[in-house]
């Protein structure tokens, strides 16, 4: 017979898993403030209702399952965003007098500390929103949160063959997307975005230092020294809560999205 946890049993769990819960809604918009909301709402939803299980380690999917359906009825509305947006908001900083100093204002931030690795994690938030609600969130929670294939097809309420489909098609879509956009893969040249940031915050630092990020110890070559999967571990190994560039990023966000609303 299944085990009726308590408020506070409940609470516990909410508490235990509310660092990563925060992490994939961050993920799915972009947003610290709308992840804030979204899992302010989780914590609502638990105090409001019973969930009965039989352990605490289904609540891990169980809470992940309440993310899921919270992250995808608030980008029902929302458009896919194009590949190049990076680029054109780029564009449009160093093109603008006031824009560069809201940029050259974070060098006075205490705490900001320009990271390359934040940065690519930054790019797989924004082209991952190339991506349908639905494949976001299949691989978010596939590739960065180690649920399998069945736990994700039962959190998304799709079948096994569906999930499965939706995750390598969406594993298709991204990979080919950094391949075509992500200097660390191709090993050509340097990032304007990664690199040519971090010069701008430490303008000691070589032009081009990201290359380096996907070698392994032994090689001696940068031909072929970038992956997909390399940059997907990166990407999971990033703490983008407690990052660094966290100001920036959201300056770069809340730019994104304020250009799309008026385009």
């Amino acid at each position: 017979m299944a085990k009726e946890l308590t408020k506070e049993e409940l609470t516990e769990e909410y508490i235990a898993h509310r660092e990563e819960l925060f992490a994939y809604l961050l993920r799915m918009t972009g947003s610290y403030g709308g992840a804030e909301d979204l899992v302010q709402d989780i914590a609502l939803i638990i105090l409001e209702n019973n969930l009965p299980q039989q352990n605490c380690n289904k609540m891990r999917k169980v809470l992940f399952k309440i993310a899921a359906d919270l992250s995808l009825h608030h980008l029902q509305n929302d458009t896919l965003w194009s590949e190049d947006v990076q680029d054109m908001v780029m564009e449009e900083i160093f093109n603008d007098s006031e824009l560069v100093n809201q940029l050259d204002s974070f060098k006075s931030f205490p705490k900001i500390n320009y990271s390359v690795e934040e940065h690519i994690s930054f790019c797989f938030n924004c082209l991952i929103r190339t991506l349908s609600p639905e494949q976001q969130a299949g691989f978010i929670l596939k590739e960065l949160f180690s649920f399998s294939f069945k736990e994700v097809s039962e959190i998304l309420e799709v079948t096994l063959p569906q999930t499965q489909k939706l995750i390598k098609s969406a594993r298709a879509s991204l990979s080919e997307t950094f391949k075509r956009r992500c200097l660390l893969i191709s090993s050509q040249g340097y990032c304007r975005h990664c690199d040519a940031l971090n010069w701008y915050y430490n303008p000691q630092a070589p032009k081009k230092i990201s290359t380096h990020l996907f070698q392994t110890p032994g090689e001696k070559s940068e031909e072929n020294c970038g992956s997909f999967d390399r940059l997907i571990e990166m990407v999971k190994s990033v703490n983008s809560i407690k990052g660094s560039s966290r100001c920036l990023h959201d300056f770069l966000y809340d730019l994104i999205i304020s250009r799309k609303n008026s385009g």
